[in-house]
Parts: structure tokens; sequence; C-alpha cells
């Protein structure tokens, strides 16, 4: 047996037939044109305004409204998109209730409720297209700021989730006040698997605040360099899972969002410099050189690191000052200690540097008859 829902579908159903079948053919005639005219208006309009708007962000135009000409040209493209979608609404609209001559008493509550459906769509694709102004003034913003990597991460992240909302919001819109569905009901029914999404999507939800959490606090700039775990090299970019280095292999290394907001980083781009520490141990053998004690040994060790050192003051920072002191005394060795800071950032040109640093100290402690331990 057919319900009373059933039944009232079929007799609005069985209504809107009959008034169909009564309407001239001429009144079809009209819908019909008026539904082409609609298709074929909103075709040309777009394409004019999509032109229109080509034309705008090509002009170079000196105005003191220059810089509201993009925006002008992002809402024309928004038009654009959902304007035969409304224009053919209200064609179909305009031919059912006013060609037609069909009223509320022959129409199916269906049939309205796919045309308003579509009414709220076209108007809700045209809010989801107008996002891109939101993108164009954060982007604008980060531009003239430089702020950390905004137009990689923090734009696409307000950008996605203003679209997100908007296609909720409007779904909600429909279903509730057009559909007349019960959303208490699904949402209530919907919580155990949102439980089971959240529980699922955990670690990708770690992820995502790690990286909110890396652009609030901000660490490190783009392209500074930084030392994470065992990796050191330079930020390439953070994205919603994960941060990406470039190591000074050459190598790209993703690293989750996630490690790197709850671990140490060390950010050596902060520094004026990179800094190096090296030992030397030699044989504290005074006897077997022309060196009488000891203490005249460490000293020539010493005052031998900290010429090499002095003469290469070109390519390292003033301060903190290269230095090289005697660290550690044993019976049979002593240990120097040299420190200095290179003036770049570059770690390649700092292993050069470093290699010939070695190599004229191994030079000159052998030609003062210095031998290491």
């Amino acid at each position: 047996m057919p319900n009373l829902a059933e039944k009232t579908s079929r007799s609005e159903w069985a209504q809107f037939a009959d008034a169909v079948k009564d309407a001239h053919v001429w009144q079809w005639s009209v819908a019909l044109g008026l539904l082409i005219g609609a298709l074929i208006l909103g075709m040309v309009v777009s394409a004019l305004l999509r032109r229109h708007s080509r034309r705008i962000r090509q002009a170079k135009i000196d105005s003191p409204l220059r810089p509201a000409w993009p925006l002008l040209s992002i809402v024309l493209e928004a038009v654009s998109a959902p304007l035969t979608m409304f224009l053919l609404v209200v064609a179909l609209w305009v031919g059912t209730f006013t060609v037609l001559g069909l009223g509320d008493d022959n129409l199916p509550r269906a049939w309205k409720s796919i045309l308003l459906t579509l009414m709220v769509m076209a108007v809700g694709w045209f809010v989801y297209r107008l996002v891109a102004v939101v993108d164009y003034v954060i982007t604008r913003r980060l531009a003239r700021s430089d702020k950390l990597m905004g137009n990689s991460y923090i734009v696409p992240l307000v950008r996605k989730t203003l679209k997100t909302l908007i296609v909720i919001g409007f779904f909600m819109f429909i279903a509730q006040n057009i559909l007349r569905w019960d959303l208490s009901a699904m949402l209530t029914a919907l919580g155990l698997g949102g439980l089971a999404f959240a529980l699922a999507a955990q670690q990708t939800l770690s992820n995502l605040f790690g990286g909110v959490t890396i652009y609030a606090d901000r660490p490190f700039q783009a392209n500074d360099t930084v030392k994470f775990r065992a990796y050191t090299g330079i930020v390439q970019d953070v994205g919603f899972r994960s941060t990406r280095i470039r190591t000074v292999d050459g190598t790209m290394v993703t690293i989750p969002n996630a490690a790197v907001a709850s671990e140490p980083v060390e950010t050596l781009g902060h520094c004026p410099g990179l800094r190096q520490d090296f030992t030397i141990t030699i044989k504290n053998n005074p006897t077997a050189t022309q060196i009488k004690t000891s203490a005249d040994l460490a000293a020539a060790a010493t005052t031998t690191i900290q010429a090499i050192l002095t003469e290469r003051k070109s390519r390292l920072l003033p301060t903190p000052a290269p230095r090289a002191t005697l660290s550690a005394v044993t019976a049979g060795t002593f240990t120097v200690t040299a420190q200095y800071w290179f003036a770049t950032w570059d770690a390649r040109e700092l292993a050069i540097f470093h290699q010939e640093v070695l190599i004229e100290t191994l030079r000159r402690l052998a030609a003062a008859g210095l031998e290491l331990a």
C-alpha cells in the first residue's frame, strides 16, 4: 500500500501533467526560446566578462585606483563562471510560472525544490569563486611584509578552508531550508563516523597543526640554513603535511611538520656565519725537535695555527675573532683547539676552506718539527 507521501507526490505530478497538457504550442515555443536565449546570453556575456577581465589584468594604467583593478578582474571572473547557470534557472522559473501559466497549485514541490536548489547553487558558485579575492589580498600583504613562506603555506590553507566552509554552508542551507532534511539526526548519525575518521587521520591532523605552529612561531625563515636531527640544509618549503629541506649533499629531505614543531631545530640562518671547530693533538716530545721545553712546543703549535687563521681573516668574521688555544695536556701529548666563524652560510664553501686550513696546518707543523699524535 502506498503511503500518504507517495499519494501526495503522485497527485502533485498528476496535476502538473494535466497543466502541461493544457498549455498551448506558442507557450511552449516561448518557454523554449527563453531557455535558448538565456543559454546564448549567458555564454556571450560570460565570454565578454572574461575578455574584459584579461584586459584589466594586462592594462598598464596610472591611476590612484590601480590597486583595485586586479580585484575588479577577479570579481568579473567570479561572475562569468555561474552566470549562464543563473540565467538558465531564471528562464526556467519565468517559463514555468509566467509563460506556461503554472502556479503553486499545479507545480510539484519537487520541481520547485529543484529550481530553488539550482538558484542557490549558482549563488554559492559565485561566492566560491570570490575566495580568489581573499587569496589575492593575503598574497599581497605577505609579499609586502615578506612573511615566512606565506604563498606556499598560509595562502593555500586559507583558500582551501574558506572553500570547504562555503561548500558545507550552502549544502546545509539547501538540505535544511529547501529539501527539509533533519540535519540534527544526520549529524548525530555521523558522529561515530567522524570519530573513526578523526582517529584514522590523527597523524595527518598532527602534521597540519604542526605546520600552523611553524607558521605562527616562525622558528626559521625561507631559505634559512637549519639543522634538524642529522640533516643540515636550506629550508625550501613548508607544506600542509611536511617541511622540505635541501641538504648540503644536494638531496631533498621531507620531514613531517609534527616532528619539526615538537623537536629542537637549530637555525643557522640567524647566525652571521658558520662556526667551525677543530682540534690538533701533537706529541709532547721536545727532545726530538729543536724546541727545548714542552711549554715552548705548545706555544709554537698554537702560534702556528693562530697565524694560519689570521692570514685568512678576510674570509672570516672579525667578531668572534678566530682563536687557537691549548686545551689539554697529558704525559705524552697536548691538544690545541681552534675555532673560527666562516663569513658565509654556504656549507660547501666552508668545507673547501676548512680543508685548505687543515692542509696548511699539517704543512707548517711538519716544517716546525711538530709530530701529530
